[in-house]
């Protein structure tokens, strides 16, 4: 994948040098930084998109009686509670 990125963004540098002039005010290294990560937002584009969530043992889901100011409060006051019984 590096491989790959680096090789687009030399053909992006080489098709697009001649757009660069130093008289604008950036500088060369911003200039082809710019070129690098726009590159790699459109790698990160095509990637397909994941509508997954990894959800641990200890994460409480909402229900309809349950929002979530109940759910982070319920979930500090057990953490409060297990500090104050160790220590």
């Amino acid at each position: 994948m590096c491989e790959d990125l680096t090789h687009d963004v030399f053909v992006k540098f080489m098709e697009n040098v001649y757009k660069y002039s130093p008289i604008k005010g950036i500088k060369f290294s911003s200039w082809l930084f710019r070129i690098a990560y726009n590159t790699y937002i459109d790698y990160l584009r095509k990637l397909p998109q994941q509508n997954e969530v990894a959800i641990d043992d200890k994460t409480e889901l909402c229900d309809s009686h349950n929002t979530a100011d109940e759910a982070l409060t319920r979930d500090n006051k057990k953490f409060y509670l297990s500090r104050s019984k160790s220590g």
